[in-house]
């Protein structure tokens, strides 16, 4: 396909593109430079760390090429997110539960000493593979809009390569390996050339193309079921075993995709709940219950949290009528303000609803207020009921009360559980509950809220986007956490014996 004459002449009319615009060449020779820099770091830091250790750390790539797309194309992708940052330390965390799932004890330690020069190797690589990605989808989405150019992926990936393989062999010229090569074995070179290519390319190719057709890099996150991917392909062919750690890890990464995908819920105390639900699993299963009575002799675990969860639930019982409360007054407010803008103004009603600091909120309500005030008495009054109203419903001083109890009850119930899998339910129900309440009571910005004013602003719009099948499949993808729990609990009390059957 490269080597037909409609494949040649794209590679040329990409080459002519390079010597009229100096980024394009530049963008093509740093991926061609830095995928392979990247990779020669993280094998050199295995000869001073552990691969666990060095994995975990280059794996943090897609955080940091989530953040160089961003920056490199602000006007193609959108702002990145708190919770696609979030969901990215979420997926991390599970990578490093399968990398180290997948490490055998007598390899947990290199027989290297330098250990600041392996990990610096690492986190160089995994920055210099984010750079890669990059600039290689800046290269493509150039290459995509020259004239009458098909192919645009498979172009740009073609580029690269080459500029890639030059360096390989300079590299070889200079070395010298040619008795090492000899040495390998046939066998061993046909995985090499099947690896590289055609899974690594095809890999490449479809990668950076869905960055470049697309409107955000979060879809970088993705690349966090690779591992775990791997870990299932082996196991199915018989050369891996499915183990308690690597299901928790696969737990993590599956649970931030879905999240980041299906957005039932764009509130963070929702992606708290699935957190929560993944961190408390993985520390009862880590970690034994420790027995109370070694502690306070004379006190059982219902005596001890009762206290805190009653004036938990009380002041919790409190403080949701309060905001909900303000939040119907708020609502009310927005249905005498909306008809009476312009639409030059909802964007400053929209801003102001979205934000969560008050700082912000007080900067966008004066660019509104200035703006619409002076229209008429009665919108004047409107706008000033609704700021009097988009102060904090809550007061400092009682979400530090609210997190103090939670986090003494949680604590509380995750160590000193009841053993077997009644108290793993105890801990994921309790510890998952209050983790949603306290966070909804802890965030000011109330998203609803824009969407009921474009609803006011336009009563005959276009239905929204129903969010029917996100809710479904994150109450579908809960329930799966939950249960595999729930069965990792009956395999270590030993009710079961699931995974000597894999």
């Amino acid at each position: 396909m490269i080597a037909s004459s409609g494949g040649q002449q794209r590679v040329l009319e990409a080459v002519q593109a390079c010597r009229k615009d100096a980024a394009l060449g530049w963008y093509l020779l740093l991926d061609g430079v830095l995928n392979p820099v990247s990779h020669f770091l993280l094998f050199f830091s295995f000869l001073h760390i552990s691969k666990t250790n060095a994995t975990v750390i280059f794996e943090t790539w897609p955080l940091f090429g989530m953040l160089g797309t961003t920056l490199l194309m602000r006007a193609h992708f959108e702002s990145l997110s708190k919770r696609s940052l979030v969901l990215g330390i979420v997926a991390l965390l599970g990578l490093a539960l399968v990398v180290w799932a997948g490490q055998s004890p007598e390899a947990t330690t290199s027989d290297g000493s330098n250990f600041t020069l392996g990990t610096v190797a690492a986190a160089g690589a995994a920055i210099a593979m984010a750079m890669s990605v990059a600039v290689h989808v800046k290269a493509r989405m150039i290459i995509g809009t020259l004239p009458q150019m098909r192919k645009a992926a498979l172009t740009t990936n073609v580029l690269t390569k080459a500029i890639t393989a030059l360096i390989f062999i300079g590299v070889a010229l200079v070395w010298q390996p040619w008795p090492e090569i000899a040495q390998i074995d046939p066998r061993l070179w046909l995985f090499i050339l099947l690896n590289g290519a055609f899974i690594v390319s095809i890999g490449s190719i479809t990668y950076s193309e869905a960055l470049a057709i697309g409107g955000r890099s979060d879809v970088i996150l993705l690349w966090y079921l690779t591992p775990l991917l791997a870990v299932i392909w082996l196991w199915l062919l018989g050369l891996g075993d499915i183990t308690e750690t690597l299901v928790l890890g696969g737990l993590f990464i599956i649970s931030a995709n879905v999240l980041l995908h299906a957005r039932a819920d764009d509130g963070p105390a929702y992606v708290a709940v699935f957190l929560t639900l993944c961190v408390a699993g993985t520390v009862i299963h880590l970690m034994p219950a420790l027995p109370l009575r070694n502690f306070l002799p004379s006190t059982s675990l219902i005596e001890l949290i009762s206290l805190p969860l009653g004036i938990f639930g009380i002041l919790t019982g409190f403080v949701l009528g309060r905001k909900f409360a303000r939040q119907q007054e708020q609502e009310e407010a927005i249905l005498d303000i909306v008809p009476r803008l312009s639409s030059d103004e909802m964007p400053y009603l929209e801003k102001t609803l979205r934000a969560e600091r008050q700082s912000d909120i007080d900067l966008h309500f004066a660019h509104l207020y200035r703006s619409a005030h002076e229209r008429t008495p009665d919108l004047a009054v409107a706008l000033r009921r609704l700021r009097v109203k988009l102060g904090r419903s809550v007061s400092h001083g009682e979400l530090i009360v609210l997190w103090a109890l939670s986090i003494m009850t949680t604590l509380s119930v995750v160590f000193f559980r009841p053993n077997g899998m009644i108290g793993d339910m105890i801990v994921l129900l309790t510890v998952t509950s209050m983790t949603y309440l306290v966070m909804l009571m802890t965030v000011q910005s109330s998203p609803n809220l824009v969407e009921v004013s474009r609803r006011i602003a336009d009563p005959m719009a276009a239905p929204m986007r129903s969010r029917i099948w996100d809710r479904r499949i994150a109450v579908l993808t809960i329930s799966i956490v939950f249960a595999a729990q729930i069965i990792l609990a009956f395999e270590r009390d030993g009710v079961v014996d699931l995974f000597s059957r894999l």
